[in-house]
């Protein structure tokens, strides 16, 4: 019996008996067909693997009823045409195989839809308000008639669903999809009955429901996934959004409520990065309230990645059952872990978003959602859990302790092979250790010490603090008789400023003021008042340090070549978290800039665009342009006849996940 008495105790969502409180919540994957938009090898694999891993149910990612609306950037699948009907009919016996339920969530992106990509078509929405993102991309009002054919197109998709024989539909009419645009204010500036007071705002969500049960039936389950609020001034309160549930509770024709919290306006809250110090599961503050209003079940997601949590938020009222999206991207197999009390298994996310929210921003992904702590995550087809063959047990050297030497060790130790892991260091981690110094990032030392705890428990011998040079190669070699050698040695930062903009380094580099990002969060030394940052990663290292100097009262000044500082931010999700902080200690911020010169008393700096040049007065310079890979100690392991592998920053510098991908790819070749 687990320990965890709520969380694994079965509950039904209307006549749905789901045999645990874990529900896959639907999120952009990017495993449906790019063109098509019909369900692939890989969507199928993919849904399997968190079948598999013991959820209760599994909501497909929310998917347009409309042709002319595609969800451009996300891809998701076409209910628009029934020839999706035999693809979710596989996806839903694949569920059944394992005891799980499979939903559906009809949608519509209203303004979010792509009329960048669909040229004949335009974004429809209540009112003509633009979307966030797209404020040049002007949706057309709907019309009565085009209210009453976008209906239509839900009743016809909901039916296509019920034909594949799914369990349950989850009507979506949240984070700003058209359903949800009409409940919001900041959306809806209509002025006829489906506009002004909250029950002419719900009247177009409410006449779906009416036709979709009139359809399909009063016993087939429905439920709504729906904004309770919107986390935004001028937007949808609380107190609206509990009137609207029970408005919905009242019609007789709904099962459950999944709530949600954003828009796209404030969807950096719902899909939080680690930056945001919200705690996990904050939600449930607000769908406690929720839920004392409603007698229906009621769900919450936001940012649960334990299953202690989950259990004392159902115990102790704040939801029925939990919504998980990305601590199943992270381990498909939380669930059952978690039942069988293997905790210290469980692969924990770190809400980087970096494989997941911004990939399903981005359909060039076409091979789907990666995740930085789980390289099998999209690439089930190869390195699904069905798949898992042991290997003929051979004896590997990995040289190098960070996310890609470790990942590549514990993998090939599951496999059956005898691992030994050498690192110059006393610590295990590599540069990822040293994130954990920038304020609100513990989270990816959470990572580090799963995979540390993972290859102990697999067998890995580690030998820290030997570092492999010229002097102990041989004797290393003979001491452990590698047959295949895994170079896994990272990367450095460039202490010259080379960079991708001039090809150069910067001139006067080598002053004594001058430091990389490495040297700072490493050795800590001792800086000026006023501290010069170069940036070029446009990743979360510049504004971190930035804000450390900030704390500290210095005068801090980051020039990037980039638009803005940090672009990754946005899509990562950190920036309001993040900038705002850096506006607070009032950290001056210029883009399109670079040096010139690091100079006697500070710096010349260049507007890349205009090729005006001004000096500026600083104490101390920071550096973050690129990395060169440690690859120098491949020359030892030449002509010893053997195989030789490089992964990770040693085979080119790129992000966390790109490591933990190659570690995945070899451990699992070897």
């Amino acid at each position: 019996m687990s320990k965890y008495e709520y969380l694994f105790s079965p509950m039904k969502l209307g006549p749905i008996a789901l045999k645990n409180r874990i529900v896959c919540a639907a999120h952009g994957n990017q495993v449906a067909d790019p063109v098509t938009f019909m369900v692939t090898e890989r969507a199928k694999a993919y849904y399997r693997e968190r079948a598999a891993g013991g959820s209760a149910a599994i909501v497909l990612v929310s998917s347009s009823v409309d042709e002319r609306a595609d969800y451009y950037p996300a891809n998701n699948f076409a209910l628009w045409s029934d020839d999706i009907i035999p693809g979710l009919k596989e996806l839903a016996d694949i569920c059944h195989e394992y005891d799980c339920k499979f939903f559906i969530q009809p949608s519509h992106p209203g303004v979010h839809q792509g009329c960048h990509v669909l040229v004949d078509e335009v974004p429809f929405a209540p009112s003509q308000v633009p979307a966030i993102e797209t404020p040049n991309q002007v949706p057309m009002a709907l019309t009565k008639e085009g209210i009453v054919e976008i209906q239509d197109k839900f009743v016809s998709g909901v039916q296509r669903a019920v034909e594949a024989g799914v369990d349950g539909i989850e009507l979506m009419c949240g984070h700003d999809k058209l359903t949800s645009a009409f409940f919001s204010p900041l959306a809806n500036k209509r002025t006829d009955e489906y506009g002004g007071s909250l029950e002419n705002r719900f009247r177009f969500m409410g006449e779906i429901l009416d036709k979709v049960s009139a359809k399909i039936g009063p016993d087939f389950p429905i439920g709504l996934r729906m904004n309770v609020m919107e986390l935004e001034p001028g937007g949808l309160s609380l107190e609206e959004g509990i009137r609207l549930a029970k408005m919905f509770e009242a019609t007789g024709k709904i099962d459950w409520l999944g709530c949600v919290m954003s828009t796209y306006r404030s969807i950096p809250f719902e899909l939080s990065p680690f930056s945001a110090n919200l705690e996990p599961g904050w939600g449930g503050e607000f769908t406690r309230q929720v839920k004392a209003e409603l007698k229906l079940p009621v769900s919450v997601s936001s940012k649960i990645n334990d299953p202690g949590l989950a259990d004392r938020m159902i115990a102790e009222g704040k939801c029925d059952y939990v919504y998980i999206a990305r601590a199943l991207i992270a381990d498909p197999h939380f669930p059952r872990k978690a039942q069988e009390g293997r905790e210290d298994d469980i692969t924990p996310c770190i809400y980087c978003n970096q494989g997941c929210v911004a990939r399903s921003f981005d359909r060039s992904t076409t091979n789907g959602t990666r995740c930085t702590v789980n390289p099998t995550s999209g690439e089930e087809t190869r390195w699904g859990s069905w798949n898992f063959k042991r290997a003929q047990r051979k004896k590997i050297l990995v040289v190098g302790g960070g996310p890609a030497g470790l990942q590549c060790a514990l993998t090939a130790a599951k496999r059956g092979h005898d691992v030994a892991l050498y690192d110059g260091e006393e610590e295990l981690g590599g540069q990822a250790r040293y994130i954990k110094m920038i304020p609100g990032h513990i989270m990816p030392q959470t990572f580090l010490d799963y995979l540390e705890l993972q290859v102990k428990k697999h067998g890995v011998s580690l030998n820290l603090g030997q570092k492999i040079e010229a002097g102990n190669v041989d004797r290393i070699l003979e001491a452990e008789n590698p047959e295949a050698i895994v170079l896994a040695t990272g990367s450095r930062p460039a202490a010259d400023g080379l960079n991708g903009l001039t090809a150069y380094p910067i001139p006067g580099c080598d002053r004594s003021n001058v430091h990389t990002y490495l040297d700072f969060l490493r050795d800590e030394p001792k800086l000026g008042e006023r501290v010069l940052i170069v940036d070029e990663l446009a990743d979360r290292v510049s504004p971190g340090i930035a804000e450390m100097l900030g704390e500290q009262g210095k005068k801090v000044h980051v020039i990037t070549r980039w638009p803005m500082l940090s672009p990754n931010l946005m899509i990562w999700l950190d920036a309001p978290f993040t900038f705002g902080k850096l506006d607070a200690f009032g950290v001056q911020v210029t883009p399109f800039t670079w040096v010139k010169e690091i100079t006697d008393s500070g710096a010349t700096l260049i507007n890349i665009n205009s090729q005006r040049e001004y000096d500026i007065d600083v104490d101390s310079v920071i550096l973050a342009t690129m990395k060169y890979s440690n690859i120098e100690v491949a020359s030892l392991f030449q002509d010893k006849g053997m195989p030789l592998h490089v992964i990770g920053d040693a085979r080119a510098p790129r992000f966390m996940w790109n490591a933990t991908h190659d570690g995945q790819k070899i451990g699992s070749e070897l």
